[in-house]
Parts: structure tokens; C-alpha cells; sequence
């Protein structure tokens, strides 16, 4: 049978321990910064959604108000600065 070698262990300099350890640390920020970014873009995917919801229940309301203005006024043209309605001649 032949002897097992023992592995010998060699001291490594400091320079290239600290090295080692600044690749690490890089890393480690990096894939934590990137957990980060994955977070934000949920938030923004989220806000974008509701943004958009707002948008379409804000349409659905103002023609549903638009319906009761023609309704109360028949149709015609709204001039919100004044504040007055001018019906459409038929």
C-alpha cells in the first residue's frame, strides 16, 4: 500500500490575504446591492400598477359624470374657467 503525502500548508502574504478578502467584501456588496435593486423594482412594478388602476377608475368616473352632465344639460361644450355650459345648437 502506498503512503498518503501530507499537503503542506503555505503561508500566504499578507498583501495577498487582504487581497482575497477585498474580493469578498466586493462581492458581497455587490450581490447585496443587487437584492436591493430587486426590492425597488417590486416597489416600482407595484406603484406602476396602481398608478395605472387609478388612471382607469379615474376615466370610468369622469365618463360616468360627463353621462350625468348630459343628462342634466343635453350636449354641449363646458368652459371650466367660467364655469358655464354652452349647449350644442341642433
Amino acid at each position: 500500500m502506498a503512503k498518503k503525502e501530507e499537503s503542506t500548508s503555505i503561508k500566504l502574504q499578507e498583501e495577498e490575504t487582504t487581497k482575497i478578502a477585498e474580493f469578498q467584501k466586493s462581492r458581497s456588496n455587490v450581490q447585496m446591492e443587487l437584492g436591493n435593486l430587486a426590492l425597488v423594482r417590486i416597489d416600482v412594478e407595484n406603484k406602476q400598477k396602481e398608478l395605472e388602476s387609478f388612471l382607469a377608475t379615474s376615466k370610468e368616473e369622469e365618463v360616468e359624470f360627463v353621462k350625468e352632465l348630459e343628462t342634466k344639460y343635453g350636449i354641449g361644450s363646458i368652459d371650466v374657467q367660467k364655469g358655464e355650459f354652452t349647449p350644442t345648437a341642433e
